[in-house]
């Protein structure tokens, strides 16, 4: 008989940490491709908990990286913290976001140029 166990990174610990606050988890920390892994081990498991608790996390991680995208003060102030918890797929979400807010700033002072 095979058994196979969900990886630390998605322990029951992590998960309730992140039904807490997950904006305070260093998700990073916990693995480089978190959401990654996640997607992975629900195609093997089925835990109707843990969908609802990588997407709700997903979600209000998302917006908070959309804040601090479109304020890079912040990234470079409290916000520090928070983008170096941040995995892979959310880092590239900030990028996109940092430059979807930079090309329309350009727009907007070229527009108003004209």
């Amino acid at each position: 008989m095979l058994t196979l166990d969900l990886p630390n990174a998605l322990s029951q610990k992590v998960i309730n940490a992140l039904k807490a606050d997950s904006k305070t988890v260093d998700i990073r920390a916990q693995a480089q491709h978190f959401f990654a892994l996640g997607a992975r081990m629900l195609e093997l498991f089925e835990e109707e908990e843990m969908v609802e608790v990588l997407s709700d996390t997903f979600k209000k991680r998302a917006k908070e990286i959309a804040d601090q995208a479109r304020n890079p003060r912040g990234a470079l102030g409290d916000g520090a913290d928070f983008l170096k918890g941040l995995d892979d797929t959310e880092r590239q979400l900030f990028r996109a976001a940092h430059d979807g807010a930079k090309a329309v700033k350009a727009w907007m002072a070229d527009a108003n140029k004209a």
